[in-house]
């Protein structure tokens, strides 16, 4: 074992042994302890289903249900459950609706409040646990919207839920905003209702609310009575208290608050409580002795000169606070040495030297001027002072001149070891509690230094929780760049500690109350409590039996910490006897205070909520939080500014510049508070007046302005016949006698891909069949020719229309048979079952022959005599096929389908394992083989083989051998194969065969024949679209193509100029079968999918959208629009609406054809329907209604067909999601943009309603109409304006675009920090993003036409991201011209650009590189070295501002020139070239993945190398030379410290490898 400890491990050693003799001695105590120690306390939330209610807690239900009353029990005894058992006790209140269809409040529910968020979802837990009643929870995040909920949905929330969990927060503004009142509440759970006090929402809600509703009930003014009110608190008091008397007006005053509440305790709650023990506090003493005071008055003389005022006075004014940053880390030196000894002090004097040197390295603070200097010098100097102080104490600690650990510190670990070391059961759970966040971490990181160097205390596993700030800390507030750290962090703590992974939590008193943390053996308070409260609150931790409440004190300080221990505990007795002593008497009423905010400042009314003047100042702060920021140097922070009139106050209030309310004056009032909120109340009668505030005084933008635009909030859902894909024209035809058909021959034409192919396909001179055909009920329409792909070729196929026919009943009997012997009986199709009787799809395939007419007409014919002759070849008793003699000429065989019936047939390789029984194969050539060959590989011939093992005589051995193909049933031939037959063929002896009655010829089509009538119906079904979205575009049609092949290709080639244009008009005709891509996602895997239209559509959407709300909204920030247009673009409204106005769900394709398995032939329902059809009088699911429907009723019944839909298997159904819906619709638009330009597209969305849903605006009014000037710049204010923007010309010379008005320049690079003049770039950057992304996608859509659509995605994102928008915004000097008065934002652009020289900055904007930049430059790699870099203040995030200021300048432009969007392409080309040219031919990737690719066994990890830094490191090798290179980057973000590592690693890559790889 390591010995790391000086003196103190020996000390440790002994504590260890001399425990473990007192543990010995205790152990049968300890047993005894075991036996009674109660689990079911360990957990509020961990509390058993069926909870049954102890003594107390129903002596406490029993006063609750008749009066208001103040439970007060400490924590972990069980409050929640009191509350718990009044709901129940009242639940019957509970079960009438809370309102009627007309909103009205009819019912009562129950309301728990709570006072923080975490607590909503716990307590909610527990009583829907035990309650088994609906629990509700809601809390205030920004994510959920919840503020912009008016009073129906409110009311619905109500009636959806019995009991309603929420922060007190929410539930004051529900009420202060009448949407429900105190009188449909039966009853109130306040918790922790010590809160209720000042302008606490508790407070507000009794003092506003329920205080006033009672005075109405008790005067007889109101009929009903509010709600019964029930509080919940572990102690009243929460300050530290002089006397009885203090603690009685305490009392007084929190009952008066919460409406002359009742506090009370059970009579019986002592200590010795059965249900719940809690320890007394025992005291840990130790004597504090003079420990390491001479390196302590080396800190103190440090810390004193730089205290020393001559000092700040020769410094500059915003280096005071950095200095005064050094003082407070030199301040904590003291507290770790003594809290935690000398050893630990050393440890973190690393941490706080590193600390400072970040400092004096600002850049911002180290400027050449003499002051920055000796800034700098006082830096360096204490530094070097502490680099002393650091020496001297290892020199202490190596000469054992000093203990290690303070008397304090060794205490507790005495004490930890002896309680740890002393369980021989589970691990005890330890808490300790510290008042300061550095000492809670000293703690923790030197307690697993100690448990990994001491094998005794590897038992100790720690963690540690300091929230975000910390009781009397101090100054130790979290910086924000820690604070999501903290927030992981505190997390996993608490996980590892519920979980038992960690037994020991230090922390701050941030878990004291709220959190829910397990029960605990033993509670340390390393710091006395400051509070009776915090008191009470950490003890109740300590519930698991047996406990400890443990104090720290230092001897010095014995008597007087005994004292205020015997005061705390006279409180607690003082409570428990005044709330007895109280039961019956009633507080006295709280007199009223002489001047009351409400009072004197009344509330502001609408006609749907209110506000009172308590709340108004926070209500104006909430709303000014909610404009859009857009960027971290937006300050939306009402401006306040106090003067004196006279002996009142006025206050006058300046709102951010994205509000249209500027400024509002208050009226003079007698205190500055009053003054405030009176400019407050104005502010917000005002915000109303302009409607930026809805009735209820919330943020308009919040809940979306109705007035000017309607969203579908209907749920997405789809019919049956949407989701099984069959055409009108073929959906469940009625036939009657005589009936008029259409028929279409399907001519086929073969291209084979094999040599010397002899088989029969079309044609055959052994029958008169020359082809299929389709009989169909309905008119097809004209289908191009398609191509369908057997193994051995192509067959391009030709659906026309031959003639009209009459056919009777009996016919059409015969020819439901071939549909079954088609299908069922030659192609074997699966989990279908042919069902004549039922009507689903029904068309009929059919044989067809030529006959020539009297008439001398020629014309195709149904082969009614050749579907007889083969239905006698059918034997119905057997259910098989009667199998003929194979001929004896082999040009006969060439045309048959020949079948060992009674055994596998011979192969070449393996005779005895070819296919099943009865398998079908066809004649492809005549082998050079006999029967008296040997068999390759056996020492057989193919005649003795035969005869051993089927005992047949071969009678013309002689005879060559037939070469076959198994006849394949692979039916899916809708893709192109690359290869033909894929097998040997297979050899027979031409004497043992037997024949199918179907012809070899025939059977080759009939195996192409699922394909044709798959394409045949999906191209039907894109008809019927078509013939949806054909009156909207009002165009003629065009006949269809040749080749169905050429949809595919061209589409790309259109002239973007004229897309592009509004004003063009098409006046060509269109092609319907173009919808076919649109309609067609990537899954089916048809040759093209709808990607690469779907994605210039979305974009063209996009664009449409920004310009309508552009428009219509022409004083709205970009807040607003984003809101209206992402609603527009998402997918739940283009679903929506196109399925309203298009059916559009039935027409997708998502789904591989499959035609053995999920493909439904005609005059067949799957297998799983027919079996459900079979008991028709029984089955619930196929009742007697549907069984009548599917045999003959051709009435569209919705919901018939929706229950058929859910009996069909789902395979055989297509599913859905809105996105699927919505891509094909954005697929749509971008066909409609592409093919006949900007005006088709947008008569396309104005006819389906897609953004507006509704009359108020026709789409194409707005969109072809140009923008109208709107002066974003008040009239007061053009004049300075137009002198600023003419300053503004010589960037016109850089763009090369003279502005006709340089307003919009102006605007476009005006931040809105700048106080000159009221305008914004927001807007414009909004309108010039879309622009620039319909331009560069357009661009790359037609350059790229064969680029898949993820790579078309990647490239647009490569030139419109960030990185490549800021390197253009330097190269065009825009930074130069930006208008703004935000430091922060000046010193972020001046810390980015200073990074730089001139040759640096020109190099860096115009490379193609999107990592990180970093200073110095990764460059200084080589192959001899490779340094450590410590990233501290050299890695730069670009700017988000330079890339937004490029977008609005180009909406600058758009809007300049009359929105032409070719003069802005002209304009903005020059920038993007260079960077377009780059990655369309070098495709981004992450340097991470290329770098995986180019060594697969690329190492690298991360490494924390203290609280605040980690170590990335990324090992790369050379294949050549086989040397390891290895690159470190150290940074506070490890994902920023990765990312370097890895640019760096491919940097060198590319510098040195690249060619020799």
């Amino acid at each position: 074992r390591i010995q790391i400890l000086f003196e103190v491990h020996g000390r440790v050693s002994s504590a260890v042994m001399e425990e473990r003799t007192i543990s010995q001695n205790a152990a049968y105590e300890d047993v005894k302890i075991r036996l009674w120690e109660d689990k079911a306390n360990e957990s509020v939330t961990d509390a058993a289903e069926n909870f049954e209610p102890r003594d107390y807690q129903v002596e406490m239900l029993n006063i609750s249900k008749n009066e208001d009353t103040i439970v007060m029990m400490p924590t972990g005894s069980g409050k929640t459950y009191i509350a718990v058992l009044l709901i129940k006790h009242f639940s019957y209140e509970l079960t009438k609706p809370f309102v009627d269809k007309n909103y009205e409040i009819i019912g009562k529910r129950t309301v728990f409040i709570v006072n923080n968020v975490p607590l909503v979802k716990q307590q909610a837990k527990v009583i829907s646990d035990h309650t088994g009643m609906k629990v509700g929870c809601f809390s205030g995040s920004l994510s959920n919207n919840i503020t912009t909920w008016n009073k129906n949905t409110w009311r619905l929330k109500f009636n959806n839920y019995h009991v309603l969990v929420m922060t007190a927060r929410v539930f004051y503004d529900i009420l202060e905003s009448d949407f429900v009142d105190p009188y449909c509440i039966n009853i109130l759970v306040v918790d922790e209702c010590h809160h209720a006090k000042g302008n606490h929402p508790m407070a507000l809600i009794m003092k506003n609310i329920w205080k006033p509703a009672k005075d109405d009930y008790e005067k007889g003014n109101c009929s009903s009575k509010p709600g019964l009110i029930l509080g919940l608190t572990a102690s009243v008091i929460d300050k530290k208290v002089s006397d009885v008397q203090e603690i009685t007006k305490t009392i007084d005053q929190l009952c008066n608050v919460m409406c002359k509440s009742k506090l009370i305790t059970p009579a019986e709650f002592t200590n010795q409580l059965n249900a719940i023990k809690l320890p007394d506090p025992e005291i840990v003493g130790f004597k504090m002795r003079t420990y390491g005071q001479g390196i302590l008055d080396q800190v103190y003389n440090i810390i004193n000169i730089l205290k020393d005022k001559s000092l700040q006075q020769v410094l500059h004014l915003h280096q005071v606070e950095p200095v005064q940053a050094i003082v407070q880390l030199l301040d904590t030196i003291p507290v770790l040495v003594r809290e935690v000894g000398i050893d630990c002090a050393g440890d973190h004097l690393d941490g706080i030297i590193s600390e400072i040197n970040r400092t004096i390295s600002d850049p911002m603070l180290s400027h050449a001027e003499d002051t920055e200097n000796m800034f700098v010098e006082i830096g360096k100097t204490v530094i070097g002072q502490l680099q002393v102080i650091q020496e001297v104490i290892k020199k202490c600690l190596a000469n054992k001149v000093i203990p290690k650990m303070s008397d304090k510190f060794f205490s507790l670990i005495k004490t930890l070891l002896s309680k740890v070391m002393s369980e021989e059961g589970d691990t005890p759970r330890i808490i300790i509690f510290m008042e300061r966040k550095r000492v809670v971490r000293a703690v923790f990181e030197y307690l697993n230094k100690i448990a990994k160097e001491i094998e005794e205390c590897a038992q100790l596993k720690c963690c540690y929780v300091i929230g975000r700030s910390s009781g009397n800390a101090g100054n130790e507030a979290t910086p924000d760049f820690e604070v999501k750290e903290v927030r992981k962090q505190q997390e996993e703590a608490l996980i590892s500690f519920r979980d038992g992974k960690r037994n020991i939590l230090i922390a701050t008193s941030v878990i004291e109350e709220g959190l829910d943390i397990p029960t605990c053996n033993i509670v340390i308070r390393y710091d006395f409590t400051p509070t009776y409260r915090s008191y009470v609150q950490s003890r109740g931790r300590a519930r698991k039996q047996p406990s400890k409440y443990l104090f720290f004190i230092d001897e010095s300080e014995s008597s007087q910490k005994k004292l205020e221990l015997s005061e705390f505990k006279k409180i607690e007795q003082f409570l428990r006897e005044y709330a007895n002593s109280i039961y019956k008497t009633w507080a006295v009423d709280e007199p009223e205070r002489s001047e009351s905010i409400d009072s004197i400042i009344p509330c502001l009314r609408s006609e749907t909520g209110r506000v009172f003047a308590s709340s108004a100042i926070q209500r104006l702060n909430y709303y000014c939080m909610q404009l859009p920021s857009h960027d971290d140097y937006t300050d939306l922070k009402p401006d306040v500014h106090l003067e004196t009139i006279l002996e009142n106050y006025v206050c006058t209030i300046t709102l951010p510049k994205v509000c249209p309310l500027r400024t509002v004056i208050g009226q003079p009032m007698s205190s500055p508070k009053l003054a405030k909120i009176s400019s407050a109340m104005k502010a917000l009668e005002e915000l109303y007046r302009i409607h930026e505030l809805d009735g209820r005084f919330f943020p308009q933008f919040r809940t979306m302005e109705t007035a000017k635009i309607k969203f579908v909030e209907e749920p997405f859902s789809m019919d049956m016949d949407v989701r099984i894909k069959i055409p009108e024209t073929f959906f469940r035809k009625i036939y009657e006698e005589k009936s008029e058909f259409y028929l279409y021959s399907l001519n086929m034409h073969l291209e084979p891909c094999v040599e010397n192919f002899i088989e029969y396909f079309n044609k055959s001179k052994y029958h008169k069949v020359q082809c299929f055909g389709i009989l169909s009920k309905e008119k097809l329409p004209d289908v191009p020719r398609f191509s369908v792909h057997p193994r051995y070729g192509r067959v391009t196929v030709q659906v026309r229309f031959e003639r009209m026919l009459k056919a009777r009943n009996q016919l059409l009997e015969r020819y439901k048979w071939f549909q079954k012997a088609l299908f069922n009986d030659i192609l074997t199709l699966r989990n279908i079952k042919h069902s004549p009787e039922f009507l689903f799809k029904n068309y009929f395939v059919l044989p067809l022959v030529r006959v020539k007419r009297s008439t001398g007409i020629i014309e195709y014919d149904i082969a009614d005599s050749f579907i007889v002759k083969l239905q006698r070849k059918w034997n119905p008793g057997t259910s098989n096929w009667v199998y003929g003699n194979i001929p004896s000429n082999f040009e006969e065989c060439v045309d048959t389908v020949i079948v060992r019936p009674f055994e596998n047939p011979l192969t070449e390789y393996d005779y005895a394992s070819m296919s099943e029984n009865n398998a079908f194969f066809i004649v492809i050539g005549r082998s050079e083989k006999t029967a008296n060959d040997i068999i390759e590989k056996k020492d057989i011939t193919y005649k003795q083989h035969h005869e051993n093992k089927y005992n047949e005589k071969i009678n013309n051995p002689g005879e060559r051998l037939l070469m076959c193909r198994f006849v394949s049933k692979h039916y899916n031939m809708l893709p192109a194969h690359s290869k033909g037959y894929d097998k040997n063929p297979t050899y027979f002896i031409r004497e043992v065969c037997k024949i199918h009655p179907l012809p070899a010829s025939l059977w080759n089509q009939a195996t192409c024949i699922p394909s044709i009538l798959w394409r045949i119906e999906t191209v039907t079904l894109t008809y019927e679209l078509y013939t949806k979205v054909a009156p909207f575009i009002s165009l003629p049609i065009n006949p269809p193509k040749d080749h169905f092949d050429q949809y595919f290709s061209g589409l790309e080639v259109f002239e973007i100029d004229k897309v592009l244009a509004r004003d063009y008009i098409y006046t060509g005709s269109v092609d319907w079968v173009d919808l076919f891509t649109c309609v067609c996602t990537k899954a089916c895997q048809e040759p093209h999918s709808l990607e690469r239209l779907e994605f210039i559509g979305d974009n063209f959407l996009k664009l449409v959208t920004t310009l309508f709300y552009y428009r219509i909204f022409p004083d709205k920030h970009e807040g607003w629009l984003s809101r209206f247009r992402s609603r527009v673009v998402g997918n739940q409204n283009l679903a929506t609406q196109s399925t309203s106005h298009l059916r559009l769900p039935k027409y997708v394709l998502n789904k591989q054809f499959q035609p053995k398995t999920q493909w439904i032939p005609p005059y067949f329902i799957p297998t799983a329907l027919y079996k459900s059809s079979l008991d028709k009088n029984n089955s619930e699911s196929f009742d007697s209604d549907l069984h009548e429907f599917m045999l003959n009723d051709s009435e569209n019944r919705p919901h018939l067909l929706d229950k058929l839909c859910d009996l069909i298997p789902v395979d055989h159904k297509q599913h859905l999601d809105k996105k699927d819906v919505a891509d094909v619709c954005e697929a749509i638009i971008g066909l409609c943009f592409v093919r006949y330009g900007y005006r088709v597209a947008v008569d396309f969305l104005d006819s389906i309603d897609i953004l507006t849903n509704g009359k108020e605006h026709r789409l194409s009014d707005i969109i072809y109409n140009k923008t109208p000037p709107f002066p974003r710049i008040p009239n007061e204010q053009l004049e300075m304006a137009k002198k600023i923007a003419e300053t503004l010309t010589p960037l016109e010379e850089v763009l090369d675009y003279k502005f006709n008005n340089k307003l919009y320049l102006l605007e476009a690079l005006t931040h809105v920090s700048y106080n000159e003049i009221n305008a914004c770039y927001q807007r414009m950057e909004f309108l010039g993003d879309t622009v620039l992304d319909i331009l560069i996608v357009c661009h790359i859509f037609k350059s790229n036409p064969h680029l898949e659509p993820g790579k078309l995605s990647d490239l647009k994102s490569s030139l419109v991201r960030n990185s490549t928008l800021a390197k253009i915004c330097t190269n065009q000097k825009l930074y130069h011209f930006l208008k703004y008065d935000n430091p922060e934002l000046y010193n972020v652009l001046a810390r980015f650009y200073s990074n730089f020289t001139e040759d640096q900055l020109s190099k860096w904007a115009n490379s193609y590189s999107m990592g990180l930049v970093v200073v110095p430059n990764i460059e200084e790699d080589t192959l001899e070295e490779q340094p450590v870099f410590d990233l501290e203040y050299k890695v730069v995030q670009t700017p988000k501002i330079l890339g937004d200021i490029v977008e609005s300048v180009i909406g600058a432009i758009y809007l300049d020139s009359g929105e032409d969007m070719n003069t802005v392409w002209r304009v903005i080309w020059p920038w993007f070239e260079p960077y377009y040219s780059y990655y369309s031919q070098n495709p981004n990737k992450d340097p991470k993945a290329l770098l995986h690719e180019l060594y697969p066994s690329m190492k690298a990890n991360q490494e924390k190398i203290d609280h605040y830094l980690t170590k990335a490191t990324v090992k790369i090798t050379d294949r050549t030379t086989r040397k390891t290179y290895k690159f470190v980057t150290i940074d506070r973000q490890r994902d920023v410290a990765l990312d370097v590592s890895f640019e760096r690693a491919f940097m060198f890559h590319q510098k040195y490898f690249a060619n020799s790889q």
